[in-house]
């Protein structure tokens, strides 16, 4: 069943959709009519089953139930990320979305190819990969997508965390730097992972992370793409607090 998240205009009985794109892709593109069956979703974890009414320049509904949606995670988890180019940043986004992340924060390092002086983003286009990518995986609530930060901003700004990880091809693969020291203790806790640009951290930026409370881990034998690493932890963590049953 097609699914849409929407600004809350929810009375006890009724939603009223008039955002644009939605009324676009109901009446144009899925060819809808009165009477039949969507899902709204308003961003708070709480979603609606409901009948069109009308299709107008807005769309009427009616509520048929109302659920709690139960597929978000049991933790919060932060993936700061180096900047990179738009086309692997949008990759990174749906494939994100799709594994259960809470937010995303670009930061600018040392090796960053990208900077943030040169950022030029559609922050139209990002907000709708992100809706449409939560849809499609059906989650209840929307990743958040930060505004690009410089390194010390971050450092200096993202502290109230119960874990932070700094991906770390360097850490020595040491069973004191293994992510499965933590694993099986992430319920309710934020978490937050920094991933390094395609040249790597420099020394610097390890040290202020280590002195800033970062524990150094490894993500396996092999060295992972800047683009591979946030999909690889947030699978582990995606696979210990939500799916490990599957």
């Amino acid at each position: 069943m097609q699914r849409y998240f929407i600004n809350k205009n929810v009375t006890e009985n009724s939603i009223i959709i008039d955002d644009k794109n939605n009324c676009h892709h109901i009446k144009d593109v899925m060819r809808m009519s009165v009477g039949d069956k969507i899902i709204i979703l308003t961003n708070d974890k709480k979603e609606y089953l409901c009948k069109i009414d009308s299709i107008t320049n807005i769309v009427m509904l009616s509520i048929l139930e109302s659920n709690i949606n139960n597929n978000e995670l049991d933790c919060f988890t932060t993936i700061a990320h180096a900047l990179v180019r738009r086309e692997k940043k949008e990759e990174v986004l749906r494939r994100l979305v799709e594994l259960g992340c809470s937010e995303y924060v670009p930061v600018e390092m040392e090796r960053s190819i990208v900077k943030i002086n040169k950022l030029n983003e559609n922050i139209d286009r990002i907000h709708t990969i992100v809706k449409e990518c939560s849809e499609q995986s059906e989650r209840g609530l929307l990743m958040k997508v930060c505004n690009a930060i410089k390194f010390n901003n971050f450092i200096n700004n993202y502290k109230d965390y119960d874990y932070k990880f700094v991906c770390y091809e360097n850490s020595g693969r040491k069973d004191d730097y293994s992510l499965n020291n933590y694993l099986n203790n992430l319920k309710g806790k934020k978490i937050l992972c920094v991933i390094g640009p395609e040249g790597g951290f420099s020394d610097n930026e390890i040290n202020l992370l280590i002195d800033n409370g970062f524990v150094c881990i490894g993500l396996g034998k092999r060295i992972l793409r800047t683009e591979t690493a946030p999909l690889f932890i947030m699978s582990l963590i995606s696979y210990q607090s939500g799916v490990k049953n599957v």
